[in-house]
Formats: C-alpha cells, sequence, structure tokens
C-alpha cells in the first residue's frame, strides 16, 4: 500500500494545491457518536492526521525498505508447507540482524521504530 502511495506522490501534492475540499476533508465531523451523558447522537469533530506531504513520502520509502525484509521472510516461511529448522533459523537472524542494525542508525525515526521493534522481538524470543 505504501508503494502504491510513493507512486501517486505528485498526484497527492497536486490535490493539496489544486482540490480546495482535498485539505478540509481530513479535518472531519463525525455523526451518530452517542454522548455518555446523555445517551443522545451528537456530533463530533474527529481530527485526524492530514494529506501527506513531502516528509511523509520520504518516511514511505525509508519504511519499505525495512518492511520489505519481514515481507519476504513471511513468504519464505509460510509459502512452505514444511519449513525446515535451518531456513528458519537462517530467516530468524536476518529478521535480528536487520533490527540490530536500525537500532545504530543514524535516522531517529527508524532508530526508535527498531528499539521498539527490538524489545518485541527479545519479549518472544526469551
Amino acid at each position: 500500500m505504501l508503494e502504491v502511495a510513493v507512486k501517486y506522490k505528485g498526484a497527492f501534492i497536486r490535490m493539496i494545491t489544486e482540490d480546495s475540499a482535498y485539505a478540509p476533508f481530513f479535518n472531519v465531523v463525525v455523526l451518530g457518536v452517542l454522548d455518555d451523558n446523555t445517551k443522545k447522537k451528537k456530533k463530533k469533530k474527529k481530527n485526524v492526521e492530514g494529506p501527506p506531504f513531502f516528509v511523509d513520502f520520504d518516511n514511505f520509502i525509508r519504511f519499505i525498505q525495512f518492511l520489505e525484509i519481514f515481507y519476504d521472510v513471511t513468504l519464505k516461511l509460510s509459502g512452505s508447507k514444511y519449513c525446515t529448522s535451518n531456513v528458519f533459523f537462517i530467516e530468524l537472524v536476518k529478521v535480528q540482524e536487520s533490527i540490530v542494525k536500525l537500532c545504530s542508525s543514524e535516522d531517529v525515526l527508524m532508530r526508535d521504530m527498531a528499539n521498539r521493534m527490538r524489545d518485541k522481538y527479545n519479549k518472544y524470543q526469551n
């Protein structure tokens, strides 16, 4: 999905400048939300992140490269009816090495994500 968004980067940026309804669309009003106190439906304003900008597309590309490792491993392990332990171990090590490498990255966003993933990985590994 992120790969498709990157392909249409120009369209997203162009919509911000040319379509007056595009950016306000992300500041939506949700109808029919129950008020806990009165049990009546009311309008509730819901703020969302907004349309993607240039920085977001740079982040998309970095995430795509990182998540591709997990995608490839998932295909190898789930695509086989009989996954042998040596194949499983090699793929598991690839994932661990990728996470460890990113934990020492200069990119703050990727380093923070890798640290959180390492904590979860270690939780399930131990």
